[in-house]
């Protein structure tokens, strides 16, 4: 049930939202450097969690251990 959510197109894994819209899934070294960029970088500013998976996630990134990884930020 759960690998009915990912597709991969030209060799890249993608996870699909509720609204169907494709994400792509990031390498754990790519998800530290987003983390980074969202959370200190130029891009983010400290902001509470919430704010900061909805900016990821409109962005188009996705991993399943996302929501996690931002708390524990």
């Amino acid at each position: 049930m759960k690998a009915s959510k990912f597709c991969i197109l030209d060799n890249v894994l993608f996870w699909k939202n509720h609204e169907g819209i494709l994400l792509s899934c990031l390498t754990k070294n790519e998800t530290d450097k987003v983390l980074e960029e969202f959370h200190a970088g130029h891009y983010g500013g400290h902001l509470y969690r919430k704010s900061i998976i909805d900016k990821i996630l409109r962005d188009g990134f996705y991993w399943p251990s996302l929501f996690a990884d931002v708390k524990n930020l």
